[in-house]
């Protein structure tokens, strides 16, 4: 099914009225960009790493409390209304990350976000959550078709595919007509670490966006200019209205492949998706100090920044940490990961970053930390 494409008056007045956020309501400090970092440990419910170990309510309460502090009322739905303007006849589109079965989306995220999306007023059959294939999606718990709340296509399902052309350097691809059809265009990737790009995080994740990403990965290997200038074209720019990273489970060492060996028990939420990929590569760093690992860092977050596309200078974020919940430090026995066998750090315990579990706030990074 293809959908139709929208009046250029609609997506003016679209992206109009997120240009007045947050004006009149909580502004954000002079240069800076707000990103949300909410964890609840009750999120976790089993001794597994799975999404079947993940309490559903408490993690669709962890994304309304995101939502709302990020634009700074006390109400999610309208949260979600100045985010994403006329949702009753807007085209969304979630692209999750599904190339990792046993570290992708969570499923129990993705339903519990496209839940607040529709009551919000989006409809189901207009509500779009896809990565590049059907089979990835499949094989990561996503039931494929229309459901209750959201359709689940990947890129390669039939009726949809690649169509718009663009050049990035050397490389001619072409960009799901999923993404381009959207008015609203959101990312929600899980939290990793990545052998050759640092992280892979909102920017990376449209490498699923894309027909052939392994075009850029450039620069040393480093996927560097490439998802920056992929970020940069207008197709996907003019689109990006939110980064919601799922940073319940995550991996600080494990790599694009390999099973969770932390569990955050976080969601980082941010209209600038440079801020929120930063903020998510701080948080897997503080876990690698904790390990004796030396940082990452990601280059194409700072040609994301040259390109403006946001910021990722931490000293320019304003952080805002919310604890739901303590996380515990250990989980079970004996930590086992996804397939129930121990993962790769299965065994150490299972600690919230140190600097999540901040009590004060640091001037220095903006960061305001509460317990509740």
């Amino acid at each position: 099914m293809r959908w139709s494409r929208r009046s250029f008056i609609q997506s003016a007045l679209s992206a109009a009225a997120l240009a007045l956020w947050p004006r009149g309501l909580r502004a954000q400090p002079a240069g800076r960009s707000r990103v949300v970092v909410v964890r609840d440990g009750r999120a976790w419910t089993g001794r597994g790493w799975t999404d079947t170990d993940l309490d559903a309510g408490r993690v669709e309460a962890m994304i309304a409390r995101a939502l709302r502090e990020l634009v700074g009322l006390d109400d999610e739905i309208e949260a979600l209304r100045i985010l994403l303007p006329d949702l009753v006849d807007a085209r969304v589109a979630i692209k999750v990350n599904c190339v990792n079965r046993a570290l992708p989306t969570h499923p129990r995220f993705t339903d519990a976000l496209a839940a607040l999306i529709t009551r919000a007023g989006a409809q189901a059959s207009q509500l779009l959550v896809y990565d590049r294939s059907d089979h990835e999606l499949a094989r990561c718990g996503y039931a494929l078709g229309q459901g209750e709340r959201m359709r689940v296509v990947g890129c390669d399902h039939a009726g949809y595919g690649y169509e718009q052309e663009i050049a990035l350097g050397e490389a001619a691809l072409r960009l799901g007509r999923i993404a381009t059809e959207a008015d609203h265009l959101l990312s929600a990737p899980v939290l990793k670490q990545h052998e050759m790009a640092g992280v892979t995080l909102s920017l990376k994740n449209h490498f699923g966006s894309i027909d052939h990403p392994e075009l850029l990965h450039g620069r040393d290997r480093q996927c560097s200019p490439g998802i920056a200038e992929l970020n940069a074209c207008e197709a996907l720019r003019s689109r990006s209205r939110l980064a919601l990273v799922d940073a319940l489970f995550g991996s600080f060492a494990s790599g694009l492949a390999g099973e969770p060996d932390f569990a955050p028990m976080a969601v980082i939420a941010s209209v600038d998706p440079v801020a929120a990929d930063a903020v998510g590569q701080a948080l897997i760093n503080a876990r690698r100090e904790e390990q004796g690992l030396g940082p990452v860092d990601a280059v194409h977050l700072r040609d994301a920044q040259a390109a403006g596309l946001g910021c990722c200078d931490l000293e320019r974020i304003e952080r805002i940490e919310i604890e739901l919940a303590p996380v515990e430090e250990q989980r079970g026995e004996t930590g086992c990961g996804p397939t129930g066998r121990p993962g790769a750090a299965g065994l150490v315990a299972l600690l919230a970053p140190a600097a999540l579990r901040a009590r004060r706030s640091r001037k220095s990074f903006g960061i305001r930390s509460r317990l509740e």
